[in-house]
């Protein structure tokens, strides 16, 4: 994720993201199918970056390590699925992320003349899950009347397999974000019961070279 800017520090992460989300959407209004698959995707995956590094241990080098892109977590599908094992994502959003990266890598390796509307991308976007939740928000936690409009809006912007991945994409971002800046990196203690070391103190930095 990008640094803040100057002048950013009084603005909150909800109104960043929500400006992010704009442009994103706009974006999303004035390009094609395909660059919206796979620019879509790419957004995610570069929070589910963001995410794993929030709980990783303090070291950006061994992070790099396992992230960078021949690494064991430099695949899409190995990064929601850790942080799905890890607790820090919900199933849906697991499944959603699974089948967003199945049709961007659809529209990134088939050169023919795909859209949103032809299989099996049409049918990929119709098993998203994220623009029925969001449409099914429930009344004990938003007023009735916002829940209402919420579904009919959900429901009218999205019609078309492309209008259910560019919901699906910019919903998860906004969740995803949230959890960035909500999670917090645990000491070697708080993954146990009680210390399982007591009394060892390991060095600051690895001794192997």
């Amino acid at each position: 994720m990008a640094t803040k800017r100057h002048g950013d520090e009084k603005r909150t992460t909800e109104e960043i993201g929500a400006e992010i989300i704009h442009a994103m959407d706009a974006e999303f209004h004035h390009q094609s199918d395909r660059i919206v698959a796979v620019v879509g995707g790419a957004y995610l995956d570069s929070l589910l970056d963001s995410l794993l590094r929030a709980v990783f241990i303090d070291s950006e080098k061994e992070a790099d390590g396992l992230l960078r892109p021949d690494a064991p977590l430099g695949s899409n599908g190995s990064r929601y699925q850790l942080a799905y094992c890890l607790g820090l994502i919900r199933i849906d959003q697991r499944d959603d992320l699974k089948i967003i990266a199945k049709i961007r890598n659809l529209f990134a390796h088939d050169f023919k003349a795909l859209t949103f509307d032809t299989a099996p991308a049409r049918d990929h976007c119709g098993k998203l899950q994220q623009p029925r939740l969001l449409a099914s928000m429930r009344d004990n936690i938003i007023p009735a009347q916002t829940a209402e409009q919420l579904r009919a809006y959900v429901q009218e912007i999205t019609t078309s397999p492309r209008q259910k991945y560019e919901m699906a994409v910019i919903s998860l971002f906004g969740s995803l974000l949230r959890r960035v800046n909500l999670v917090r990196r645990v000491d070697g203690v708080t993954w146990f019961s009680d210390d399982p070391d007591p009394g060892f103190r390991a060095p600051l930095a690895s001794t192997t070279k």
